[in-house]
């Protein structure tokens, strides 16, 4: 995206926002730079081969809160990012967002290192600092997150075989047919619509085997979750 394409997105911007914009309000609200570090440290050099990524690490920070906060797939995340006001707002009007390539990547050594919790735990911290209680309870739902099944040769697939497909991805069947990738619980409070915790499982994990409520919490789930 070039500077001209970057300032009409501004400029449209500026026409819509004040129908409302929440990305904005939760964008002035936390310290973003406080998650640099957390991402620096998953990475043991600033080489091209193996160092830091050549994309902003807040920028690919907030694309996984979006991607979580809105249930989006890698590649319609990487298309809502270059197609919304408000999304190309809260990531900064970048000039060109990361494809869905790499937001799989990152997302997978944010998974592999551990950081992903660090990161909700930071975010949560600024949360409640900022007095942003949960007060009237919270929802927990769960979406899909599809990924590519690799191409299937017909024989098994051992631990040590070559594929594109990811080894923590599994099958899913839905009523238009089978997923596979995995699935995002997410809960999220019901005053301001603020995600509160995450967990990450393969597709065929069923609903109710993940609780991400607290003690005393009230929290409301569909149907979904009360079966097996």
């Amino acid at each position: 995206m070039d500077s001209f394409t970057s300032y009409i997105f501004r400029q449209a911007y500026e026409k819509v926002k004040g129908k409302g914009d929440r990305l904005a309000k939760i964008k002035q609200a936390v310290d973003w730079e406080a998650f640099r570090p957390i991402v620096k440290a998953m990475y043991t050099n600033d080489t091209p081969r193996g160092g830091r990524p050549n994309t902003d690490e807040v920028m690919m920070v907030k694309l996984l809160v979006l991607q979580q906060w809105y249930g989006l797939s890698d590649p319609e995340l990487e298309k809502q990012a270059l197609n919304r006001l408000d999304f190309q707002s809260f990531l900064g009007f970048p000039e060109q967002p990361p494809d869905y390539s790499t937001v799989w990547s990152f997302r997978e050594r944010l998974a592999s290192t551990g950081k992903d919790k660090l990161i909700w735990a930071e975010l949560q911290r600024q949360l409640d600092e900022a007095g942003l209680k949960v007060r009237k309870g919270v929802a927990q739902d769960a979406s899909f997150i599809t990924a590519d099944p690799g191409q299937c040769s017909g024989k098994p697939r051992g631990g040590d075989a070559l594929t594109r497909r990811s080894r923590d991805g599994d099958w899913a069947k839905r009523p238009k047919g089978s997923v596979f990738g995995y699935k995002l619980h997410v809960k999220t409070d019901l005053d301001l619509g603020l995600i509160r915790a995450v967990d990450v499982t393969s597709a065929s994990v069923h609903d109710s085997r993940v609780d991400l409520s607290e003690p005393g919490e009230a929290v409301y789930r569909d149907k979904g979750y009360f079966g097996v």
